[in-house]
């Protein structure tokens, strides 16, 4: 006989919890360690197994053998802490394979000074010594990326039980808090609730005790407050609750406009921020530094080129060879763009028409050098004074920029960062004339997305780009 529908979905939900078999660990901090020593101990195992698979091993005196093993696990594992700690701080992290040679390394370099100090015998490395030693990191490597891999299938599976929370909120807030944020995958169980009502303003300190004595017998780690903005009553009663005991009490916004990403020390007390700069300062020396050398090789290598151009723009027409134009730049501040005059006209950024295609005021050298991009290499002489980056939303006029910006409510967002020579939306092919919503969207999203995920590889990548992709002049006119 067939069994009742709701039995099947009892069978089927104990099978996934089954499947989803949580681990109850401590702490994250215990778990790191203990992965940092898992590590070590391979890491002894495997230089155990190359001392005795080696015929002349590095250390070969019983007793500095002897300490070795346990010296080599220790240092190893400590060294290897850090990389836990990156890759239990979420689900999508990755390990840092080459960190695992390079500690590799290290631990065997400083194992061999000491049992050079103990034993007085130094023994120099031999071709098979290196051969051996290769091998132990490639090892380590595969161990890192086979150990934290499991553990990202286990975390997003919902089998670590690290984390106990507690929700404070409106009852919608915690019901999509619950439906959407899958915390479970993040190592974090929710243990209690307690939903606000519409009053709740006037909540006092009292109002919160009996719900802080429930997420303390439970164990809670965190006290997440899903609404209102910090400071206001509601929140300075729950903290207020919260104050005698060993809890943290966080704050996770709903609404799309509003996150906090982290504390700064700044003033009398410490500061949520809510919004990041793009680059922090170690990005844009990096990028700063990428610039001036780019340009400069530029400059060597296209030198004839820039010198040739100039002088067929003096000869095939008359007017100045460089054209410069206000354009806004980084955090908005204005600059004048430098190009090769490509038309008989030299109007100024604050009114003017931007070109079309067969545009009878672009020369027929100008229409040469536009479709070839060749117009654009005086501007490495902006990005040599700071104006421009190599790689960055490429600069509107300002009649247009200020229509757009008070049009589109994200299109200011691209002044974060420099604006560049080339960039992601260029070699997308979001380039030249506007016509239509969606080349509009295309440019700002692609102008946005490169600055929220700055990379120096990515600033490399774009210009690889230019060089050889067809989209990166496609309707350049």
């Amino acid at each position: 006989m067939r069994p009742p529908m709701y039995q099947d979905s009892v069978t089927t939900r104990n099978a996934e919890l089954r499947r989803r078999r949580r681990f109850k660990i401590p702490s994250r901090v215990y778990f790191g360690y203990a992965l940092a020593a898992f590590e070590g101990v391979v890491a002894a195992a495997i230089a155990l197994a190359i001392s005795l698979l080696m015929t002349d091993p590095l250390i070969s005196e019983g007793r500095a053998a002897a300490l070795a093993l346990p010296l080599m696990a220790v240092l190893y594992g400590a060294f290897s802490h850090a990389s836990s700690e990156r890759a239990l701080a979420s689900s999508q992290s990755r390990p840092n394979l080459l960190a695992a040679a390079t500690h590799w390394a290290i631990t065997v370099a400083v194992v061999w000074l000491c049992s050079l100090l103990i034993t007085g015998e130094f023994i120099s490395p031999t071709p098979q010594t290196w051969q051996w030693l290769l091998i132990g990191a490639a090892l380590l490597m595969i161990v890192r990326w086979a150990l934290y891999a499991r553990v990202r299938t286990m975390m997003s599976a919902g089998q670590f039980q690290i984390d106990r929370t507690a929700l404070v909120g409106n009852a919608d807030s915690i019901r999509r808090f619950e439906r959407d944020a899958r915390i479970w995958q993040q190592g974090a169980q929710v243990v209690a609730t307690r939903a606000l009502e519409h009053d709740s303003e006037n909540t006092s300190a009292a109002g919160f005790d009996d719900f802080v004595k429930i997420c303390v017998e439970r164990r809670c780690d965190h006290v997440l407050f899903l609404d209102g903005p910090v400071g206001s009553p509601t929140t300075s009663a729950l903290m207020q609750a919260c104050r005698p005991f060993a809890i943290n009490v966080a704050f996770a916004p709903q609404r799309q406009d509003e996150r906090y990403l982290d504390v700064l020390s700044i003033g009398p007390g410490n500061a949520v921020r809510v919004m990041r700069k793009p680059l922090t300062d170690g990005d844009r020396m990096i990028k700063r530094t990428l610039d001036i050398v780019a340009a400069i090789i530029a400059l060597v290598l296209f030198g004839p080129i820039i010198l040739g151009t100039a002088l067929l723009v003096r000869i095939t027409s008359p007017g100045p060879i460089l054209f410069r134009q206000e354009r806004r730049g980084f955090n908005g501040k204005s600059f004048y763009i430098l190009k090769f005059r490509s038309m008989t006209v030299t109007e100024d950024g604050r009114a003017m028409t931007p070109a079309i295609a067969g545009d009878s005021r672009i020369t027929p050298l100008g229409r040469f050098l536009r479709r070839s991009s060749i117009d654009e290499l005086p501007q490495l002489l902006n990005v040599l004074r700071g104006d421009m980056s190599m790689v960055g939303p490429r600069p509107h006029a300002i009649s247009h920029d200020a229509e757009l910006s008070h049009r589109f409510a994200q299109y200011a967002q691209r002044q974060r960062i420099k604006p560049g020579i080339t960039g992601w939306a260029q070699v997308n092919g979001f380039r030249g004339e506007i016509i239509s919503q969606s080349q509009l969207d295309g440019r700002i999203s692609h102008d946005i997305a490169y600055a929220e995920n700055w990379s120096l590889g990515l600033d490399v990548k774009i210009l690889m780009l230019t060089l050889s992709s067809p989209l990166a002049h496609a309707a350049a006119y």
